[in-house]
């Protein structure tokens, strides 16, 4: 893990040398990985599980501790969101809440 993340947990808590961020992966993000799979977008695409998501993102994408974190704090923050309808998830980049940001950078930037 990378050193500066290393302080942001418990002073109580240990990580060991070689430790390495993980993305924590519930249905939502399956339901992610599952459509993207489906649509052929992604080459030697993972298996749809916790172990496989993150093999993917860390091996095949060069994913490291601080890309997971911005990606799950994007996800917690609802800046990602989904909507079901006729018993299908969609995912939508959620505009509004980025715009709500009073420090988001916005120069550059039009709201079609």
């Amino acid at each position: 893990m990378e050193p500066n993340l290393k302080k942001r947990f418990w002073k109580d808590v240990d990580v060991l040398e070689g430790d390495q961020m993980r993305l924590p992966v519930d249905s939502v993000i399956t339901t992610v990985f599952e459509s993207i799979t489906q649509s052929g977008r992604l080459q030697d695409a993972p298996s749809v599980t916790f172990a496989g998501i993150n093999r993917y993102l860390r091996d095949h994408l060069g994913y490291r501790d601080r890309d997971l974190l911005v990606w799950d704090d994007l996800w917690f923050w609802g800046f990602i969101t989904q909507r079901t309808a006729d018993g299908r998830r969609t995912h939508e980049w959620n505009e509004a809440k980025y715009w709500a940001v009073p420090h988001a950078l916005k120069d550059g930037v039009s709201r079609a």
